[in-house]
């Protein structure tokens, strides 16, 4: 399975640089010189290709992507998506919603690579999803 992250592009080299030092991701992570796109309010994206084969590697990837996120100074926001409509877009200015959503899409990736290997596992619709306000940006209690 592959997925796309894209982050500002003037942060798309470091954040290469940052996955390429987890051990289960080193060989499956480039970044696409020819993909900058537009994000919101027009500013110019990085794009990422995340090769994932294995439920360690999607562990791999979530934690440095919290910890990227945790870590940067600036604020900083990752939209990933495996082009067949799991989509999700976390941001350092809320990095304990940015993790909850991360195990989130964690748990979804993992149920599409096992759904890939021909293995049994539980449908999308019954994995849990995290409280409706952790999308919405909702912070009431």
């Amino acid at each position: 399975m592959q997925l796309i992250l894209q982050v500002p592009v003037d942060q798309a080299e470091l954040l290469l640089q940052w996955l390429i030092d987890e051990p289960q991701l080193r060989r499956g992570v480039s970044l696409d010189d020819g993909a900058v796109g537009q994000g919101h309010m027009g500013a110019e994206l990085g794009t990422l290709a995340v090769a994932l084969g294995s439920g360690g590697a999607v562990t791999a990837l979530v934690g440095s992507l919290s910890a990227w996120l945790q870590r940067s100074k600036m604020s900083t926001t990752i939209e990933i998506a495996d082009g067949k409509g799991l989509a999700i877009k976390v941001s350092s200015s809320d990095p304990v919603r940015a993790a909850a959503l991360l195990e989130h899409a964690a748990t979804q990736i993992q149920l599409l690579i096992e759904e890939a290997n021909g293995q049994q596992s539980k449908p999308l619709t019954e994995v849990g999803e995290p409280a409706p306000s952790q999308f919405r940006g909702d912070d009431r209690a």
